[in-house]
């Protein structure tokens, strides 16, 4: 199968140019697109219905057989198929692992109305995250537990930082997510009977004291700042996780996994 048709070699092209600008968070929020690297995720976007844009390959980088025909897939979804140098696609590429398969893909409705709740939701509310990192763990552990909403509360970070979608492996295309103020999401939680469940360091409840069966949102703040006034006066339950060392609060993402996987254990009895 032969795509080889007008090959972009110059790095300061057009196409080139405009794929870098989505590297911003300011330029993806105003275009609604973001990037994806990878044969793995971009595979899980297509499977999950991300609207592929454009898709940027350099059979250089090949490593399998799958990538034509995952080209072949982008192409039959009407999708723009380009083919870049070694010098291009290296300069629109990120990290150190090049696959040779970069796509441009299209936001999702992000916004609180179009989330479909099951009957007893388990959400999980991350509030103010600023590192992309941990942001990518905390969505993979949430695929893992069966979450079945993801919303992330005056975000610091975007959900489409490439980043992101990396270190999430692309769980943040299996995922129901969102995002809104904080503000929005506690009224909404609120208008839909969900439980607030709290992480704070200074409660005397452990956090395997609740029942997670019931309609429930886990809500973490930020490492530095914890949770903001608006959360802690909503929450129905303030839960900590006991910790016998001489630190005083855990990564993030591993307070979430900690919470989750106690949901999973409990959901699963």
């Amino acid at each position: 199968m032969d795509f080889k048709k007008n090959i972009i070699t110059s790095q300061s092209n057009l196409k080139i140019k405009e794929a870098l600008d989505l590297r911003d968070g300011s330029a993806r929020k105003k275009k609604r697109l973001f990037l994806i690297e990878g044969l793995k995720e971009l595979e899980l976007a297509l499977t999950c219905g991300v609207i592929i844009n454009t898709l940027y390959f350099c059979p250089e980088f090949f490593s399998t057989n799958k990538e034509p025909d995952f080209i072949e897939a982008c192409r039959r979804k009407n999708a723009g198929i380009i083919e870049l140098g070694q010098k291009a696609y290296l300069k629109i590429a990120f990290g150190n692992r090049h696959e040779g398969l970069i796509a441009v893909g299209r936001f999702a409705d992000l916004s609180l109305a179009a989330l479909k709740l099951k009957e007893r939701p388990l959400i999980m509310v991350v509030e103010a995250i600023e590192k992309p990192g941990n942001l990518g763990a905390m969505l993979r552990t949430a695929d893992a537990c069966g979450v079945d909403a993801f919303i992330l509360a005056s975000p610091l970070t975007d959900v489409y930082n490439p980043n992101v979608v990396r270190s999430s492996l692309g769980a943040v295309f299996s995922l129901n997510l969102a995002q809104a103020k904080s503000e929005e999401v506690v009224s909404w939680l609120k208008d839909n009977k969900i439980k607030i469940i709290c992480a704070v360091v200074d409660s005397k409840e452990k956090y395997t004291g609740f029942d997670y069966r019931l309609p429930c949102a886990v809500v973490l703040g930020s490492e530095e700042k914890g949770l903001s006034d608006i959360w802690l006066e909503s929450a129905d339950k303030r839960l900590k996780i006991p910790m016998k060392g001489k630190v005083d609060s855990l990564n993030v993402s591993v307070a979430c996994g900690a919470f989750l996987f106690e949901a999973l254990r409990q959901r699963s009895v």
